[in-house]
């Protein structure tokens, strides 16, 4: 991949920010202020449940995220932006990389989805692995928390992020239309630029959409390594599992352990583009999108010397707009690329059947790791389709149901030293069945799901699995302003490749990892417990989950060494997840001229084995509070999440300290050019060090310092 020059990436970003001002403007004869956003959560369709209702009258946890929130809020990578979600944290491994993590769960328990089909990527098998998303292209983010798995498979038995991406126009108006965003980080020197055109015309719609990130290395409140982590190698007697899983060689630099005030490695940047068609058939729609994406991120904790601040690197993908390489790394990086096709439809019929949606998707993933510039490591490829089928029926009692068929083929192949897996290939293929009806005052919920999963590897080690999950839920509307329901699952899980026949270094991870080929299928049993109401005025949303797990995969240390690596061993347990989550809203009146309003949510989840004990990387207790002001076009909002102390870790984790993280935001929407917002964000404001237990780095990394973010969207 060559590097973008400083003179073609502004010329980029002054386009970008060109072209969103001249629209707009363009439109302001016709355009109309944006509206406030509406505090009552049940006015939210959800379109990734079984039925697009309203997320007020869902039996599971649901959180919707617009592209204005996103937008208001951006963050670097998909966990990051997903962080403010109750229930939800990222597992990042540095700014390039973070997977979500839903009520403790992530890598293969959480599916991450675009536009209903899944990401096909390699994020899963490693917590260094990027998810191929680009949250600055989304429309619109679901996150479902809980029994997921009926429509989406086994792999989102702890819940699903469906990312629309809305890059062909949705909406029924014709003309021309399009939105952008420019905007700049100073605590990591990061720009960020995308633009989307849409146009729609009789019979047909058109987008075409380009986003580039860039950023260098991170500032840092302090040292890298947490006080916790240096105090026991300050040590002889400190645990050895603890210091071997937390990377604590013998041979540790000692440059890096001294790394203070700027995170080393820890630049990113990514380019995607993307396209698409939908056509209107009468009675239905066809579409077909075309993606591509290049990425390049410094691996973080594997940095052995020193290293220029400035990496400015760029994909190849950009240089399409000019641009020559200005430096190369010397520290440990990854190079990631991925072209993806979806064909995606949908009719309504009359009889019986009253509508069918398909889906197909076809993607290429490779990526590289590079121990140094023109040092190509280990080399990553997938290849991946998914395709899926379901119809709309009129179910029991006046109600409606979805039957459906799902099949998902991927080849995974790892090929170099560090390959700490076979080639192998996966294919499933699932039967879905959900319905919802009512009877009295009573709204059921019926479904099921059986799946074949089949694992094999090139040298012939092979095994298949039949899960089998269910599901009945029940809910009831106590007047105009309450919901309460109950849901109870029995879900299943088949064990991924990795989880099956891993044997080998896994260096993202600092261990030597080793599967069990003869681990059975991961069983849930779990009930939520869901109500929405409106108390004291407040939009409340509250779930109460619990989940009994039979053989539970996990990779634990064995004591043992293999390449100077701890060896850690995927095994089975039996283990109990508690998880509780309750928000509120409320518009709290005016004052001095001001609107005001609130919002508070409190999230705790907590899971121990019979057997491990406390697993590994699970979030504390942790609170969300925020004050937002608007007055005329200007909107300040202050937030705070506060984090408690995790004294409950795993036997080889060390604790981490909790912290309290403000930030404060000021928008505003000039009424003289309707469509434009100006954004200015004060991140970290007490410049707070920042660590996440659910993150593999977090003794190696901290979340970056205090920092400000300026940025101009706009819409037309």
């Amino acid at each position: 991949m060559s590097r973008l020059t400083h003179s073609s990436y502004r010329m980029l970003l002054s386009a970008a920010s060109a072209s969103a001002l001249l629209a707009a403007l363009a439109a302001q004869a016709n355009a109309q202020a944006p509206a406030e956003r509406d505090l009552r959560t049940d006015e939210i369709i959800v379109t990734g449940t079984p039925f697009a209702i309203e997320a007020g009258e869902t039996l599971q946890g649901v959180t919707v995220l617009n592209a204005d929130d996103l937008r208001t809020t951006l963050q670097t990578s998909l966990g990051e932006a997903l962080a403010r979600v109750p229930g939800v944290t990222g597992r990042n491994f540095g700014p390039g990389s973070s997977r979500p993590a839903i009520r403790g769960l992530g890598d293969e328990r959480i599916r991450v989805l675009v536009d209903g089909l899944g990401v096909i990527d390699a994020s899963s098998a490693s917590p260094d692995h990027a998810v191929t998303s680009e949250v600055l292209e989304a429309e619109r983010i679901e996150i479902l928390r809980g029994a997921s798995a009926l429509l989406y498979g086994g792999s989102a038995i702890g819940g699903v992020v469906n990312i629309i991406d809305g890059v062909v126009p949705s909406g029924s108006a014709s003309g021309l239309s399009g939105r952008s965003y420019l905007g700049y980080t100073n605590a990591d020197d990061g720009t960020a630029a995308g633009l989307r055109l849409g146009y729609t015309g009789a019979g047909f719609a058109a987008g075409l959409q380009a986003t580039h990130r860039e950023a260098g290395d991170i500032e840092i409140p302090g040292y890298a390594e947490s006080a916790r982590l240096r105090a026991s190698e300050d040590h002889d007697d400190h645990d050895d599992a603890d210091a071997l899983a937390l990377g604590d060689e013998d041979d540790h630099d000692h440059e890096e352990d001294e790394a203070k005030d700027i995170l080393p490695n820890s630049f990113a940047e990514s380019t995607t583009l993307s396209a698409g068609v939908r056509f209107d058939l009468g009675t239905g729609q066809i579409g077909l999108t075309a993606r591509r994406q290049e990425s390049e991120y410094g691996l973080v904790g594997h940095s052995h010397h020193g290293h220029e601040d400035d990496h400015g690197g760029t994909t190849a993908l950009a240089s399409i707009l000019g641009g020559e390489d200005e430096e190369e790394e010397e520290s440990p990086f990854i190079e990631l690329e991925q072209t993806r096709f979806d064909l995606t439809g949908s009719f309504a019929l009359s009889g019986p059947l009253t509508g069918v949606r398909f889906g197909l998707s076809r993607a290429d993933y490779t990526h590289i790791e590079f121990e140094a510039a023109d040092e190509p490591g280990t080399v990553f490829d997938v290849e991946g389709l998914e395709a899926r089928l379901s119809a709309a029926y009129s179910g029991l009692a006046g109600g409606e149901g979805i039957v459906g068929v799902q099949h998902t083929a991927t080849d995974f192949v790892a090929d170099g030293e560090e390959a700490f897996i076979q080639p192998n290939e996966t294919r499933v293929t699932g039967l879905f069945l959900v319905e919802r009806f009512g009877q009295a005052a009573l709204t059921w919920e019926l479904g099921g799901r059986v799946e074949r999963v089949e694992v094999e590897t090139r040298d012939g080690q092979k095994r298949s699995f039949t899960p089998v999950s269910a599901s009945v839920g029940v809910s009831r509307v106590l007047g105009p302003e309450t919901f309460v329901g109950a849901t109870l699952t029995r879900t299943e899980r088949a064990p991924s490749a990795i989880e099956l026949f891993a044997e080998g270094p896994h260096l993202a991870t600092q261990r030597y990892e080793f599967g069990d080929a003869d681990l059975d299928t991961e069983v849930g049993l779990g009930v939520e417990f869901t109500a929405h109401t409106v108390l004291a005025g407040a939009d409340i949303d509250a779930h109460l989950f619990f989940n009994r797990y039979s053989d539970f995969i996990t990779a634990l240390p064995t004591g043992d060494e293999e390449d100077d690596l701890p060896v850690f061993a995927f095994l089975a347990d039996d283990v109990d997840l508690w998880a509780a989550e309750v928000a509120a809203r409320r518009s709290l009146g005016t004052a001095l001229g001001l609107a005001l309003s609130g919002e508070a949510s409190l999230a705790y989840v907590r899971a121990e084995g019979d057997t491990v004990g406390n697993l590994p990387q699970i979030p504390p207790l942790t609170a969300l509070v925020a004050l937002e002001a608007r007055r005329g076009q200007v909107t300040t909002r202050l937030e705070g999440e506060v984090a408690a102390e995790q004294s409950d870790a795993a036997a080889f984790e060390l604790d981490t300290d909790g912290f309290a993280l403000f930030n404060l935001i000021l928008r505003w929407e000039p009424a003289f050019a309707p469509g434009i917002a100006v954004i200015a964000e004060a991140r970290n404001l007490t410049d707070e060090d920042v660590r996440r237990h659910a993150s593999p780095l977090k003794d190696l990394a901290p979340q970056p310092g205090r920092g400000l973010r300026l940025a101009v969207a706009a819409m037309f």
